[in-house]
């Protein structure tokens, strides 16, 4: 699944993603980088817009697993900035969703 297949796909579930309290998402590694090949999974970094339990995320990811129709990793703020591995948004290979810098406006 490339970069906008899957902005297109969130775009239009915006109101389910409300539901899980989703406040901003945002889609990073090789899917961000239109660099993903047909093994690769979509990595979301996730923002709540109030505090949810392991349901919630693991709702949520379950969610955007079947949306997408593949594997998703999801990781929160606290999680990605502590994770060695993680870059997040500072590391230069992530795309807010809905942040100008993309031209795609999801939450």
């Amino acid at each position: 699944m490339d970069k906008q297949q899957v902005l297109d796909l969130l775009s239009a579930h915006k109101h389910r993603l409300e539901e899980f309290a989703v406040e901003t998402l945002f889609l990073f590694s090789s899917v961000a980088r239109d660099e993903a090949t047909s093994d690769s999974d979509v990595d979301f970094w996730v923002e709540f817009n109030r505090p949810v339990g392991l349901l919630n995320l693991l709702g949520l990811k379950a969610y955007l697993e079947e949306l997408i129709g593949c594997a998703a990793d999801e990781g929160t703020p606290k999680f990605i900035v502590s994770s060695p591995a993680g870059k997040g948004a500072e590391g230069g290979d992530s795309c807010r969703l809905g942040s100008l810098n993309c031209g795609c406006r999801i939450c």
